[in-house]
């Protein structure tokens, strides 16, 4: 064999060693990406630090040229793939167990009565009087979506500022509309609106701030935060206190039906 010929011959291998190599270390890249997004997934700040070590170490052995180096990228990329299968085994179990805690919930959405114990749909809640904050509530939304006024009116009151912007915004509507309306009746709209699209609630604490006030914490589907419903002691039992928010949500609801912004 001539000396031209092994040359040629030993540059073809070469050639070859470093196609593996770099196909390999290829593989292991894209192995090593889904690794790393379904690590990011899960929260495991601990194992990416651990993978990147371990990467650092095995591009030092490739650039020192250390024998070895393609079997071990190929040991890395079968240890990865069964990391992956792993990783991938336990999204499934994970997603099985939300599913079946879904399933759990739904039926105790159809069947809880009581928004003390637990998420109620507002449809079962029931008119029980106002000898408590947290029965006022439930009879305030039970009187909104049944169309009940004269509970709906016993369980509610204005804030001072709730009543001003109620006044305010019956004066700015055409004066044909303005005669049957009260501020007590803007905050019977405005809540029967808000209850309206309340698929379902629960009654997670209540606070009493003096014997004559109180605050319920309610938790709604959907909510980030839980709302904080004030209520207070009037002639009639407790009370929902109707907030100037509430009625704003209500001006605004009626501006985009008109098309055109109440009178200053």
């Amino acid at each position: 064999m001539t000396r031209g010929l092994k040359i040629f011959l030993a540059v073809v291998l070469l050639t070859v060693a470093a196609a593996t190599l770099g196909l390999l270390h290829w593989q292991n890249g894209r192995i090593r990406g889904r690794i790393a997004e379904m690590r990011r997934r899960s929260g495991s700040a601990e194992g990416v630090r651990q993978e990147n070590a371990a990467l650092r170490d095995l591009l030092a052995r490739l650039k020192t040229g250390k024998v070895g180096a393609d079997q071990a990228i190929q040991g890395d990329l079968i240890r990865m793939r069964r990391e992956v299968a792993d990783l991938e085994k336990r999204a499934a179990e994970q997603y099985a167990r939300r599913a079946d805690q879904a399933a759990a919930f739904a039926r105790a959405l159809e069947t809880n009565r009581d928004p003390s114990k637990g998420l109620t749909r507002l449809e079962y809640f029931q008119n029980l009087g106002q000898s408590t904050p947290s029965t006022a509530f439930q009879t305030v939304a039970w009187a909104a979506l049944k169309g009940d006024d004269g509970a709906l009116a016993k369980g509610l009151t204005l804030s001072e500022a709730a009543r001003s912007r109620a006044e305010a915004l019956i004066a700015s509507l055409p004066e044909s509309t303005r005669a049957p309306l009260t501020p007590d009746k803007i905050a019977a709209l405005a809540v029967t609106g808000l209850f309206s699209e309340m698929p379902a609630a629960q009654v997670v604490g209540e606070t009493l701030s003096d014997p004559q006030h109180a605050t319920l914490v309610v938790s709604v589907p959907g909510q980030a935060t839980n709302a904080k419903i004030p209520l207070q002691l009037g002639a009639s039992g407790w009370q929902v206190v109707v907030g100037e928010g509430q009625i704003k949500v209500l001006e605004q609801r009626i501006k985009g039906e008109s098309g055109t912004p109440p009178k200053k």
